[in-house]
């Protein structure tokens, strides 16, 4: 089946997989499949459902029929909004320049479809806002001891961590990405300087 498909992500960054106009959400994965749902198959007892690889690459199945039609409008919505959540925690842009450098290549019915401007200005600001208190807690929670090594000239990092709350660090250690190697000591046996 040779579908277009696009992964978006959901408001709570989850994968919200795009086809022929319909929203889904995982439902299941197995090592072989991934099961989608239609997003709101519940608020309008819908029973489209789909099947791709484990990737999210390549359609195997469609089953059921959507009881509504597709709206190619609100797709675009929400790959706009996809679009603003992206870019308004990863620059530093202005909040109009973050909607404007969206809007460029969008068309009129997906614009006469979006919120009042106020509102998307709104959920930049609250967006960023969940970055920072994020990082604060990131801050609050591990702190880093850095030490150089003479010999090797590489620097080291050793974690303090001041929290209990294992799956909190681990979920922190897999968004953070250190270019320096996490190793409590030097392994040349060189010097350690401050």
């Amino acid at each position: 089946m040779m579908s277009s498909i696009t992964i978006a992500t959901t408001e709570k960054n989850k994968p919200l997989l795009i086809c022929k106009g319909f929203n889904y959400t995982i439902d299941r994965i197995n090592d072989k499949k991934t099961y989608w749902k239609y997003k709101y198959c519940r608020t309008m007892k819908c029973k489209g459902r789909m099947h791709t690889d484990i990737k999210f690459t390549t359609i195997l199945n469609e089953i059921g029929i959507h009881n509504h039609p597709e709206v190619a409008a609100n797709t675009e919505v929400r790959l706009f909004n996809d679009k603003v959540r992206s870019r308004a925690t990863n620059t530093n842009e202005s909040t109009q320049n973050v909607i404007d450098n969206c809007l460029k290549i969008s068309s009129d019915q997906m614009v006469a479809r979006l919120l009042h401007f106020k509102y998307i200005k709104r959920n930049i600001q609250r967006q960023r806002n969940d970055l920072l208190s994020y990082m604060y807690t990131l801050l609050n929670l591990i702190n880093f001891s850095v030490t150089h090594c003479c010999i090797c000239d590489q620097f080291f990092a050793r974690l303090i961590v001041t929290t209990t709350n294992c799956r909190l660090v681990r979920d922190l250690m897999k968004k953070m990405e250190l270019e320096m190697p996490i190793t409590d000591e030097c392994t040349t046996g060189g010097d350690i300087c401050f």
